[in-house]
């Protein structure tokens, strides 16, 4: 379809100008710092047409042996394939210089070299990365973009360029066809490359497994019993005499550990017949308490074995118990109860977590909570902007990810080239509602006005950074009221900086000091 479409230009000159139109048009999208580009490998049309034709060919190549590949790896796992992986990269053994690549990781290739093809993936890597990577051992996470292809883009501006042609309706049809084509394969891609690491998970979850499981063996010569007896961490060997008093020992404890799953399940089945009566509309009964036969309604205790006490006689049935380490037993069934475990319920409370907001997606405590923070004030105020700090890119980019599970409009400035077009981006639309960017980027000479909220997902080391971040909300012509929130894991060296910065910033009254770099004295504070 491209070629019938391209061979309508008639005369030299139609044709350098198609050509030279194109070159302009990648230029502009790619850049001109990416060498590898199609755009410097053609110069006429039949130069066009054998990098079309040959980059068109491998990526459908590519894609069959990917996706013969995956099929052979994605499958029940047998024992047989621990082995390969287990040599390969799960553990691999430090001296040998040439190993075997297992399944999996030529799946991995044969998924980066796909990647390059089917998407112009541009790779990012920040600076503390880049200074990081001499220390750490483990690999580095790929990162970057899944930018459009040069061979998409090529397609894109042929459909562009003879849209408003009528001869070649049929031809822009096939083209469009075959740009749905590619948005089908960006999709098939993300599925596959789940799969794959579905998988590579599973077998990684299996060989933990097998990792902690110890196979016990029999003494059977004098060399294993000299063994045993040098080093007493060798439990797994056995000798002859053990084996009577061992196989009663594991008797006795599977008719134990029987007996306790069998109770356990019997307070599981409990309790999920208390849950599916407590979420009817007509309860079959009304709880009581089984001491004072008072009604269950305003708040409660709950045992380990599932029984229920008002507030009153839990109290009394605990002031029995010497300390908090002791155990306290069930007023019906006498079963023990360490007084930490337990529980108590509030219906009130309930109601309004259930009414709260609540975040898509499974993620960090954190992370959760500056979620949520964000739902909440896009709740309040659907127009108000806020801008979210930290120190880590990594975290960023997590955040990003939650963002957009649970519909946040959103944009990221990750370094200084994307600062101006970004920031110019947010401030003018009404529909990016928050600015992700790191500390350092943005703590210093901006004025954003338009923002009311600032968040630090963790607190700044100095407080003069905080003041500055704050600063950027708090300048001349803010209208608007200013709202901080800070995230701090508590019983953490966070939760210290963060006291220390409130402290010394209340000490200074809320102006900056001019001593801005931490003293011996604040190390102090923060490890002890």
């Amino acid at each position: 379809w491209w070629w019938n479409l391209v061979k309508t230009l008639k005369g030299e000159e139609e044709q350098s100008t198609f050509i030279r139109n194109l070159k302009i048009f990648l230029s502009d999208v790619i850049g001109n710092s990416v060498h590898n580009s199609i755009v410097y490998r053609f110069s006429n049309l039949v130069g066009l047409q054998y990098c079309i034709v040959t980059a068109l060919d491998y990526l459908l190549d590519v894609h069959k042996e990917l996706i013969t590949s995956l099929k052979k790896v994605c499958t029940p796992p047998v024992s047989e394939d621990f082995a390969p992986c287990r040599d390969c990269h799960l553990r691999p053994e430090k001296n040998v210089e040439r190993r075997k690549i297992c399944q999996l990781c030529q799946v991995d290739r044969k998924f980066k070299e796909y990647e390059s093809k089917l998407f112009r993936f541009e790779e990012y890597c920040s600076e503390d990365e880049e200074q990081d990577d001499k220390g750490v051992c483990f690999q580095r996470i790929r990162k970057g973009t899944h930018a459009n292809s040069d061979l998409e883009l090529t397609f894109k501006f042929i459909i562009a360029y003879f849209k408003n042609n009528s001869v070649n309706c049929r031809h822009i049809e096939d083209g469009c066809k075959v740009y749905e084509l590619f948005l089908t394969l960006r999709k098939e891609f993300k599925a596959a490359r789940n799969s794959w690491l579905l998988q590579n998970d599973y077998i990684n979850a299996l060989d933990e497994v097998d990792m902690a499981k110890t196979s016990m063996q029999l003494c059977s010569d004098e060399t294993d019993l000299s063994s045993k007896n040098s080093d007493p961490n060798k439990l797994y060997l056995v000798t002859t005499s053990q084996m009577p008093s061992m196989l009663l020992q594991f008797k006795s404890d599977a008719i134990t550990y029987e007996k306790s799953f069998k109770h356990k399940l019997g307070r599981l089945f409990y309790l999920n017949n208390l849950k599916k009566a407590d979420d009817m509309e007509n309860k079959p009964f009304d709880e009581t308490c089984p001491v004072c036969n008072e009604a269950l309604k305003n708040a409660w205790a709950v045992l380990q074995c599932g029984h229920s006490f008002c507030c009153h006689c839990i109290s009394i049935i605990m002031s029995q118990v010497l300390t908090e380490d002791s155990d306290l037993h069930c007023a019906v069934c006498r079963e023990v109860t360490h007084v930490k475990e337990v529980y108590y319920v509030d219906p009130e409370k309930m109601k309004r977590i259930k009414e709260s907001i609540e975040v898509k997606g499974r993620y960090s405590t954190k992370i959760t909570a500056v979620t949520k923070c964000i739902l909440e004030i896009k709740k309040n105020d659907p127009f108000a902007k806020s801008i979210v700090f930290s120190g880590s890119v990594d975290l960023l980019y997590t955040i990003q990810d939650a963002f957009t599970a649970n519909h946040i409009n959103y944009c990221c400035v990750a370094d200084k080239s994307e600062l101006k077009k970004n920031l110019a981006e947010y401030k003018l639309s009404e529909d990016l509602n928050v600015l992700v960017m790191p500390l350092q980027l943005g703590a210093n000479g901006l004025n954003i006005t338009e923002a009311s909220h600032v968040l630090f997902i963790e607190p700044p080391m100095i407080k003069s950074v905080k003041l500055q971040g704050i600063g950027r909300l708090h300048r001349f012509g803010q209208d608007k009221k200013i709202t901080v929130h800070e995230f701090f894991i508590e019983g953490t060296i966070q939760e210290k900086i963060y006291h220390m910065n409130r402290d010394a910033i209340l000490e200074d009254q809320g102006e900056c000091s001019a001593k801005s770099n931490l003293t011996v004295n604040d190390l102090l504070t923060i490890l002890g």
